[in-house]
């Protein structure tokens, strides 16, 4: 099954779901410009393609932030739930991890799938595995990246921001958890 609109390249399914059809427009109007400024760690200038080939765990993640806000597709949402959340944790189970792995459990903690309990919320979890991997790979201390590594690793200046730029940012997705928690309880 594929989708007739869309070059072959350019089709991504997860499950039954086809994101083929997520144009630029789409990602620069729902992402970039709703959700980006609350949480600042992905390149916005790369396409939901390019994103696709770095990590597709990073991609349905940043496709299930953004269906909140698809009017054409209401039911998106609901439909990448289980699909995203089985992507994770195949991507979880293979080490070493990555930075990219690291940016999706900060979007999928930031904005979490709909729950119809507080039983059924994998957040607390979730923020673990992103402080645990951040950790592994090195991301608490960017400059010394190369401790971490199992191959010769060498940040750029680019590169480097990002490191730190994501680390910050699950430090304040984990420390918001913990006042959520605080303050409902």
């Amino acid at each position: 099954m594929s989708c007739f609109r869309c070059e072959a390249r350019h089709q991504h399914p997860l499950d039954h779901v086809w994101a083929c059809c997520y144009s630029r427009a789409d990602w620069s109007s729902s992402y970039s410009t709703t959700y980006h400024p609350f949480l600042p760690i992905l390149d916005v200038k790369r396409t939901p393609h390019e994103y696709y080939q770095i990590s597709e765990l990073l991609f349905w993640s940043v496709m299930s932030v953004s269906s909140r806000r698809f009017a054409s597709q209401p039911m998106l949402l609901q439909k990448l739930a289980r699909s995203v959340t089985d992507l994770f944790w195949k991507t979880i189970r293979t080490v070493p991890y990555s930075l990219t792995t690291v940016q999706s459990l900060a979007l999928l903690c930031t904005w979490p799938f709909p729950i119809s309990n507080s039983t059924a919320d994998l957040t607390p979890m979730l923020i673990g595995c992103m402080l645990q991997a951040g950790t592994q790979i090195g991301l608490h201390c960017a400059m010394d990246a190369q401790d971490f590594a199992r191959v010769p690793t060498r940040l750029d200046a680019f590169e480097h921001a990002e490191w730190v730029r994501s680390w910050k940012a699950c430090k304040i997705v984990a420390q918001r958890l913990v006042c959520c928690i605080r303050s409902s309880s």
